[in-house]
């Protein structure tokens, strides 16, 4: 996983302290690697899938497409690996997948 400053990077000074507690939730997420296993088998989608879309979404997509940390995403992704997710959370994961194979 790429250093928090690295991934963080194109965020300015008051965009980071703005920021600081979102990502450091994006660091828990990319942290945990349970949390792919339970998604694939709760949603019955490959576990490739998952792992590219969290990647995308939280890890090294961040610095590429300079993402903006984002509480939401946040609240969707542990619903998801809770178990827990609703059909938006469902719209959230398919849109992070099909967007991350492009």
């Amino acid at each position: 996983m790429e250093g928090d400053s690295d991934r963080w990077a194109h965020l300015d000074i008051y965009e980071q302290k703005l920021t600081a507690k979102v990502r450091e939730d994006y660091d828990q997420i990319m942290d945990n690697n349970q949390d792919i296993l339970g998604i694939a088998a709760q949603y019955e989608i490959p576990e490739i899938d998952i792992r590219r879309a969290k990647d995308y979404a939280f890890g090294s997509g961040v610095s590429r497409y300079q993402f903006f940390p984002e509480g939401l995403m946040v609240a969707a992704w542990r619903r998801l690996a809770g178990a827990q997710g609703n059909n938006l959370d469902r719209m959230f994961l398919n849109h992070e997948i099909y967007e991350s194979d492009l």
